[in-house]
Parts: structure tokens; C-alpha cells; sequence
């Protein structure tokens, strides 16, 4: 792939989001098919969050208290892939 071209879809896909517009009618004012815009704008989302390194955790405390016996769970957390994780 040509680096040129890459940088300048990226370059489009920035001014893109400066724009305000929407993305079928940025991709129309600068003359670009909006199916390949759509491509390029994906392709740099997935270059973003590949460059953003390892995901970052941070821990979730609470100050000790009563055992509480409860059958409903107190956070529940639904996850891409259907997994769910809930602490009671």
C-alpha cells in the first residue's frame, strides 16, 4: 500500500471528524466513494486502539462491611461475547 495514500485518507478522516459532518456527506463534498471513506475511517479506529497499548486497570474497593446475604447482585457487568461477570 502506498504510504502517500494512507496518510492522506488519514489526513481526510480527521477533518472529517473536525467537520461536523456526517461521514456519507463528508466522503460526498470531497469526492470520495462513501464505502471506501467508511473503510478508511475504520481502519484508522483499529490503528488507534492497536496504538493505544495495554489496557489500563483500576482497582475497585470498598470499605469492609457486614456480610450481607443477598441473592441479587450488587454490580453486574456485561462484556462483549456475552460474558457476564457479577459480584455479589
Amino acid at each position: 500500500m502506498d504510504t502517500s495514500k494512507k496518510d492522506k485518507m488519514y489526513a481526510l478522516v480527521d477533518q472529517w471528524r473536525e467537520s461536523g459532518l456526517t461521514r456519507s456527506a463528508f466522503s460526498r463534498q470531497v469526492g470520495i466513494c462513501e464505502r471506501t471513506f467508511y473503510y478508511w475511517c475504520d481502519k484508522q479506529s483499529d490503528r488507534e486502539s492497536e496504538s493505544s497499548g495495554d489496557p489500563e486497570f483500576i482497582e475497585l474497593g470498598s470499605k469492609p462491611s457486614v456480610r450481607e446475604k443477598s441473592s441479587c447482585p450488587r454490580i453486574e457487568i456485561e462484556l462483549a461475547g456475552k460474558v457476564v461477570i457479577k459480584i455479589y
